[in-house]
C-alpha cells in the first residue's frame, strides 16, 4: 500500500473515532439534559422568603407593633414610678402573660 492510502486510511479512522466520541459526547449531553429537566419538574419550587406584603398584612404588623409599644411604655412607668422589685418582676410576668391575649384581642379576625 502506498503512503497516501495510508494516510487516507489513518484519517478515515481518525474521522471514524471522532465521530464516536462526538456522539458519545451527545448521547451523554442529551441524558444529562433529561435528567436535570426531570429533577426540575420534581424539586419545588423556591418560596418567597419575607414578609407578606398585602395590606392586610401591614395593618397587622402595625396593630402588633402598638400592642408591644403601649406594654413598653406601661413597664417603663411601672419601673420609674415604683421602688419594690417584686412589683416591677410582677409587671413583667404579667406583661409577657398579656402580650399573646392581647395581640390576639387586637386581631381583626372574624370568627
Amino acid at each position: 500500500m502506498s503512503a497516501k492510502g495510508q494516510r487516507a486510511q489513518r484519517r478515515a479512522e481518525l474521522e471514524r473515532r471522532r465521530a464516536a466520541a462526538r456522539a458519545g459526547h451527545e448521547r451523554r449531553a442529551a441524558r444529562a439534559s433529561a435528567r436535570r429537566r426531570r429533577l426540575g419538574a420534581l424539586r419545588p419550587r423556591p418560596t418567597r422568603v419575607g414578609r407578606p406584603g398585602g395590606v392586610l398584612a401591614r395593618r397587622r404588623r402595625l396593630r402588633a407593633g402598638a400592642v408591644v409599644l403601649v406594654e413598653l411604655v406601661a413597664l417603663a412607668a411601672v419601673v420609674a414610678l415604683t421602688d419594690d422589685a417584686g412589683l416591677r418582676v410582677a409587671a413583667v410576668v404579667v406583661a409577657l402573660v398579656a402580650l399573646p391575649v392581647l395581640l390576639t384581642a387586637v386581631s381583626d379576625r372574624r370568627i
